[in-house]
């Protein structure tokens, strides 16, 4: 759960109290900027090829297939840095001055960016939040670990999920754990039943709200499941990226 979840919750309540609903036509297509840092030209060093990046993109294309959403590939560089490769963490420093020398475009262009996380052991990614693009529009942006693109030969821990889960992010969604079973906010969806813990695995019939009704939504992309049980969004999950979309990234 982001460190700032509770405030941007208290905000979101407010937020979608003015933001549009209904149907939304047409696919929104989104430029993405893939910038792959590596420590040296080795795959163990975090060097990607054009074909890995193009998979990765072909996997969220295909699993935001049903929001609305596609992913364009508009540039593509490789950044040898040792120090960006092991260091950048979420609110780093060495992440602020990556993203200040790396990052191209607009709020409504996706920054993605492959890293080691050396000094971050148990981190796979981190995103930035529509909403604060306006405040720090350096910072917006995906990272993920460039192991986490899809893997050859393939592995089903390593199917290129962790670039859609943090993609979710970028355009407005939180977690399906969001609050647990307390809190009646949750992440803002309706159709995503509540969820007490994060799902680290592929379990049938989990129910961690027993006093709830629904299964815990473990093939969310939005939850922690391992990458071949994630198969996702719902259509409550796409309205609000495109609402998202509409009010903090469209025209921005």
């Amino acid at each position: 759960m982001p460190a700032h979840a509770r405030v941007e919750q208290r905000r979101d309540e407010q937020l979608l109290r003015v933001l549009p609903t209904g149907e939304f036509a047409e696919t929104i297509r989104v430029p993405v900027h893939f910038h792959s840092i590596e420590r040296n030209e080795t795959e163990e060093g975090g060097h990607l090829t054009d074909e890995q990046i193009h998979e990765q993109i072909a996997v969220m294309n295909a699993d935001f297939a049903s929001t609305g959403f596609a992913f364009d590939i508009k540039s593509i560089t490789r950044t040898s840095s040792a120090v960006f490769f092991a260091e950048v963490g979420d609110g780093t420093p060495q992440e602020a001055l990556m993203k200040q020398q790396l990052r191209r475009g607009t709020a409504s262009e996706l920054n993605l960016y492959t890293v080691g996380f050396e000094s971050n052991a148990g981190l796979l990614g981190f995103s930035s939040f529509p909403q604060d693009y306006h405040r720090n529009p350096i910072r917006d942006g995906v990272v993920v670990r460039y192991n986490s693109l899809p893997a050859h030969p393939p592995n089903p821990d390593r199917m290129g999920r962790t670039a859609t889960h943090e993609t979710g992010h970028w355009l407005g969604l939180y977690h399906t754990f969001q609050g647990g079973c307390s809190d009646t906010a949750g992440d803002f969806v309706v159709d995503t039943a509540a969820e007490a813990t994060p799902n680290y695995a592929c379990p049938a019939n989990r129910d961690t709200c027993p006093t709830l009704e629904g299964l815990d939504p473990v093939d969310n992309f939005m939850d922690y499941s391992s990458d071949s049980c994630m198969t996702t969004f719902t259509p409550g999950q796409a309205e609000r990226m495109r609402q998202f979309w509409s009010a903090f990234r469209q025209n921005q």
